[in-house]
């Protein structure tokens, strides 16, 4: 038994820039879906009193990056750094007035700088990808099958 196959190699190298570009779209799109299931869930992760920082997450549009594809979720309030990654024992000072006040029993506290004792970690972002984890690998399996069938290279 015998077998000939006939191969166009410019025909081939054509359909696989078309695959390669097929692949990026569909990445994209999984890749900006993916960030926006992160964003909800970190958003409803984010401890309660701080509304500014909710506010603050927000998923950027997916983009290439050297030879790959990114997207990123972000935290731009200017305390989610020490809420995610927690903080580290350290003083605070009165900058905009001569003392910090503050309620405590029996009336109002005063001093010109306090020690803070440091807060522990709370990483809600990693916590929301944690969590979303399935649904973006599925999203990403996806794009790929999807990317392969509109190009004629599926099964």
């Amino acid at each position: 038994m015998t077998f000939e196959i006939e191969l166009d190699a410019d025909d081939l190298a054509r359909g696989l820039r078309e695959l390669e570009g097929e692949i990026e779209r569909e990445m994209i799109r999984a890749l900006d879906a993916s960030a926006s299931l992160v964003e909800r869930e970190g958003k409803a992760l984010v401890p309660k009193v701080s509304e500014a920082l909710k506010d603050s997450i927000q998923a950027l549009p997916a983009h290439a990056i050297g030879s790959g594809l990114e997207a990123e979720v972000i935290a731009d309030a200017p305390h989610a750094l020490s809420i995610h990654d927690g903080s580290r024992p350290h003083i605070i000072r009165a900058r905009r007035a001569s003392v910090l006040a503050w309620p405590a029993a029996g009336g109002m506290r005063f001093a010109a700088w306090v020690n803070h004792p440091g807060t522990r970690p709370y990483p809600f972002l990693e916590m929301a990808l944690e969590l979303r984890a399935p649904d973006i690998e599925a999203a990403l399996d996806n794009a790929y099958a999807a990317a392969f069938e509109r190009t004629g290279f599926g099964g």
